[in-house]
């Protein structure tokens, strides 16, 4: 598995988020999951609602909005 996706619209902890983490997976998950599931760097956070913006992911190191096919190179560049 290269990466772990959540786009849950509710969810009480998400333990299955920090395991996914745990296991090494970058991690996409919904912004409605609590804050206290990111317990690494590994997290972009994204929005679920139907709206103009759901297919812009927020980069959870910076708050950084853009497109999927823009994540990869931009989570590079916090890396270095």
């Amino acid at each position: 598995m290269d990466a772990f996706v959540f786009p849950s619209t509710w969810e009480g902890l998400g333990i299955v988020a920090i395991e996914a983490q745990a296991s090494g997976l970058e991690c996409y998950l919904s912004r409605e999951l609590p804050k206290e599931v990111e317990v690494t760097d590994a997290v972009t956070w994204f929005d679920v609602s139907e709206n103009e913006n759901s297919h812009v992911l927020i980069c959870g190191d910076c708050g950084s909005q853009m497109f999927q096919t823009d994540m990869e190179a931009h989570r590079y560049q916090h890396k270095r």
